[in-house]
């Protein structure tokens, strides 16, 4: 097959070729010396053809179509993705016309209903091209942090449910010592919400039996600190705070304080009985306060060793306490001439919350 710019170029040396014919001039003559072509010629003569050669050959071949340009529609789309990401606008994208996302990312928040926007509570972000990420900078509900005044939980309310106030709840008898003698019932029980921290027992020498007791009380008051609560303690005005005394007594005998520096309580009677109280003091208990992973407030006393052996020692040994989270608040009492019979009383420490 030949090309078109091969056949081009022969039509041109056949058309020269005739062109120089009509001119009078003989083509080249053959190898026998006689005119090229066998001899039949107009002009006789023995002059050489000219020809004429166009180089190089012209491709005319047609141009390639034009592909049409893209035309940026901007009509909303679907884009399949899901949320936020699922809304777009038609855009010429590479010359080619495509639902472009409005969006890459959109809002999360996975707390309670009716919490976001609350307190500290807020959304978060996550992408949502193909398919939804993990929710990320979101805050949602959490327990209370009692210590920075902030609305944790998000019910616009600040530290609700942390504690507020200590307490003493109700009265509780440990068991009578001593007789069952005696006609006058006496109490020296602490004002309310206030506890034994310091006590005075009196005797009588003479038939070494105890005839009385003074207690001195002082108010715990809660006290918040940066990362944890404490007890501070105020002595009660009156001095001593309760007391009750037999028909024979001498002047205090003994005295036993537990001081009122920190979280101190009386929290155990000890001495000996027999029909009659004839000794007993006091141990004094260092109390501890926990913060529980609900906010709640547990105390607890351990005795510390403060209080000692005073009082005479006769008949049967006895020592009673207050249960881990109780202090003692004063003794109930029969008396005669002497005190015949000793109750000691306790009560729990307690908590008022926000």
């Amino acid at each position: 097959m030949v090309s078109k710019s091969h056949g081009l170029r022969i039509s041109l040396l056949v058309a020269s070729a005739l062109a120089l014919s009509c001119a009078g001039v003989d083509p080249p003559s053959g190898p026998d010396g006689g005119r090229g072509d066998g001899g039949v010629g107009s002009g006789g003569g023995s002059d050489a053809a000219v020809i004429v050669d166009l180089a190089p050959p012209i491709d005319l071949m047609a141009p390639p179509d034009l592909v049409p340009a893209c035309v940026d529609a901007n009509t909303p789309c679907s884009t399949g993705n899901p949320g936020a990401c699922g809304l777009g606008h038609a855009h010429c994208v590479n010359n080619v016309l495509t639902c472009v996302p409005d969006a890459t990312v959109q809002a999360c928040y996975n707390g309670p209903a009716g919490t976001q926007g609350h307190g500290l509570c807020k959304a978060g972000t996550q992408t949502c091209i193909g398919t939804l990420g993990e929710c990320q900078g979101e805050i949602v509900p959490s327990r209370e942090n009692c210590f920075n005044d902030l609305d944790d939980d998000c019910d616009d309310r600040i530290d609700n449910g942390c504690p507020t106030t200590v307490f003493l709840g109700a009265p509780r008898a440990l068991a009578p010592v001593g007789g069952t003698g005696g006609g006058m019932v006496s109490s020296a029980r602490c004002p309310t919400n206030s506890y034994v921290v310091r006590t005075q027992i009196l005797f009588d020498d003479g038939d070494t039996s105890a005839t009385g007791v003074r207690v001195f009380c002082a108010t715990p008051s809660l006290v918040r600190g940066a990362s944890s609560y404490s007890i501070s303690l105020a002595p009660v005005s009156a001095s001593p705070s309760a007391s009750f005394l037999g028909a024979r007594y001498t002047p205090p005998d003994e005295d036993v304080s537990c001081t009122t520096n920190g979280f101190v309580a009386a929290w155990t009677t000890a001495g000996w009985s027999d029909t009659y109280v004839r000794g007993f003091w006091p141990n004094c208990a260092n109390g501890t306060i926990t913060l529980n992973a609900d906010n709640t407030l547990s105390y607890s006393l351990a005795k510390n060793g403060m209080g000692g052996s005073v009082g005479y020692q006769i008949g049967t040994p006895f020592e009673e306490a207050c249960d881990a989270s109780e202090v003692l608040i004063g003794y109930d009492a029969r008396l005669g001439f002497w005190m015949d019979q000793l109750t000691p009383i306790c009560a729990p420490l307690q908590t008022l919350y926000k």
